[in-house]
């Protein structure tokens, strides 16, 4: 009896300590489920804090980048401060960019559109916001230091924040697909939309240097209306052919307005084309003041109307001022003096054409039976000069080259080819 009862208590003793084992058990994963949950919520509140600064920031250089845009259109400049009306070019830009983050920057400038190989060339722009009445952001007025100041970049009008916005290791300058893809939502990018109405839009379809400059836009008309183009420094509207009651969508390019008056699809786009005369009219106008209207009219009577600048567009081929050749004993230095008012040099090519025969008394083609060399194979496969100063660029040939071809390039694709251009 006495075994049988030690067994029973035994058995109970089991089965109490068994208990207290799982309530243990219990209560630790009880904890580490907390603890879980707390972490989730602090990496979650974090990301969310990311989440809106990134989408404060974003908004921050939207506005200024439609404000500044819409300060040049009417006033023809740049929001600057007075005190530092003239402009930046790349270099001393990214300089004024902490030296921790210069590669980020550059990247954004490449992304956007708005990296130069040379860094000597660029435009930028400081902002004074005060000009575009913006007085209620803390950044960008220099109280954080030299770089806490927006800039724009001309002819794109991106805008950049110098100082740069750091978030959870990653630093952001504009509103570039690297910001857009951070937020995971597109930024949609207006900056092109010069003005927009319920029923007339227009948007540019490119924001760096271009010769031919893509433009769309879209008009919804009622019964009578017709839609018309005017161009500075012309004075006639043009009617716009195929306008039909609803929704018209046209896209075409500016240069082919100009050539042929044929759009996207090869269809006619002005009912009269511009003249030849009012083609010159507008190519002399500056590039800064180059702007293109649509306009609604009923019986007449304008009803809407929108502007969007061409700053951008640049249809002027660069031209060689001036050269200057150096003979030494072992070779021949050939300077060249170029310029381009609107959209600057991008590249000077070159190769040998012709060359001093055996005797040294006459010369021949420096390749068989080849008497010139065509844009495309000598943008692809040119010699590049190198840079000097701006507008300055220099070449070293050998002393048995005679003549060379050089193509000399802007950044908006307009060339000038050079033939048998002597070096001797």
């Amino acid at each position: 009896m006495r075994i049988v009862n030690f067994r029973y208590i035994d058995f109970n003793i089991n089965i109490k300590n068994s208990k207290k084992g799982v309530s243990l058990v219990v209560l630790i994963i009880t904890i580490i489920a907390a603890i879980i949950l707390i972490t989730a919520a602090i990496i979650q509140t974090r990301s969310s804090i990311a989440q809106a600064t990134l989408t404060s920031f974003a908004t921050d250089l939207s506005k200024i980048q439609d404000l500044t845009n819409e300060f040049y259109i009417n006033h023809g400049t740049f929001p600057v401060p007075d005190s530092s009306s003239s402009s930046l070019n790349q270099s001393q830009v990214t300089n004024m960019v902490d030296s921790r983050y210069r590669n980020n920057f550059i990247y954004e400038l490449s992304s956007n559109g708005d990296y130069y190989d040379d860094s000597n060339l660029g435009t930028f722009y400081e902002i004074d916001l005060g000009k575009i009445n913006i007085k209620t952001t803390v950044a960008g007025a220099k109280t954080l230091g030299q770089n806490d100041v927006y800039v724009v970049s001309y002819p794109s009008m991106k805008v950049y924040y110098l100082l740069g916005l750091n978030v959870q290791n990653n630093v952001y300058f504009s509103l570039s697909n690297k910001l857009n893809i951070a937020q995971s939502v597109k930024i949609e990018n207006n900056q092109n939309i010069q003005n927009k109405t319920a029923n007339l839009s227009i948007l540019k379809l490119a924001n760096s240097w271009t010769n031919t400059m893509p433009i769309k836009f879209e008009a919804s008309l009622v019964s009578s209306e017709k839609v018309y183009i005017m161009l500075s420094g012309v004075q006639t509207e043009k009617e716009v052919f195929g306008m039909q009651e609803g929704n018209n969508i046209r896209n075409f390019n500016l240069s082919s307005l100009l050539s042929d008056n044929k759009d996207s699809q090869g269809n006619d786009i002005l009912i009269s084309p511009f003249t030849s005369e009012e083609i010159a009219a507008f190519n002399n106008v500056e590039y800064t003041k180059r702007y293109i209207t649509i306009i609604i009219k009923n019986g007449g009577i304008t009803k809407q109307t929108i502007k969007s600048d061409l700053v951008n567009y640049d249809n002027t081929p660069p031209v060689l001022s001036d050269s200057d050749i150096v003979s030494s004993s072992d070779k021949n230095t050939v300077k060249f003096i170029v310029s381009d008012d609107s959209s600057n040099i991008k590249s000077i090519k070159y190769d040998y054409l012709t060359k001093s025969n055996e005797s040294g008394s006459g010369e021949l083609p420096y390749y068989n039976n080849v008497s010139s060399l065509d844009k495309e194979y000598l943008n692809e496969y040119g010699k590049v000069a190198s840079y000097i100063s701006e507008g300055v660029y220099s070449i070293d040939l050998p002393k048995n080259i005679k003549s060379i071809s050089v193509l000399i390039s802007d950044n908006s694709g307009n060339w000038t080819k050079i033939d048998g251009f002597e070096v001797y």
